[in-house]
């Protein structure tokens, strides 16, 4: 009779710690919607007048124009700088807004911090940017 007492005892518990593991795993499936459903990049596309142009983001060589790169979502934008000899550099601010899926991370208030550190929390607002550069004038 104990035996039988102290199984449906255990079989309760590990009822409850089942229950509670699906529940968890629940709750983490919801975690950071930005990152999981819209990623934590975005490719960019340059293109310039004239072609050949040098892009720098954040002062890393990216290649030149026109040249597409994979660009990581960060809460700061990134700066772009263009140059080619003969004219004048070119200094580009991208622009991000919030991911709106994001937004699906007031279930799980933890998952703000998880997009935020990823990336998914921000988007490029602008993924293509085609640039005239001046020429120079000494």
């Amino acid at each position: 009779m104990m035996a039988a007492n102290l199984f449906h005892l255990h079989n309760q518990k590990g009822g409850r710690m089942l229950k509670n593991t699906l529940a968890a795993a629940l709750l983490l499936s919801l975690t950071a919607c930005g990152t999981i459903f819209t990623g934590t990049s975005d490719n960019i596309t340059v293109a310039s007048n004239p072609p050949g142009t040098k892009v720098l983001m954040d002062g890393l060589d990216m290649g030149s124009t026109p040249v597409t790169f994979t660009a990581k979502r960060k809460i700061t934008a990134p700066t772009l700088m263009l140059r080619k000899e003969g004219y004048r550099d070119r200094t580009i601010q991208m622009q991000n807004e919030v991911n709106m899926v994001a937004l699906l991370d007031i279930l799980f208030w933890p998952s703000f911090i998880v997009d935020g550190v990823t990336g998914g929390l921000m988007k490029y607002s602008n993924t293509t940017y085609n640039i005239d550069m001046d020429k120079a004038t000494h």
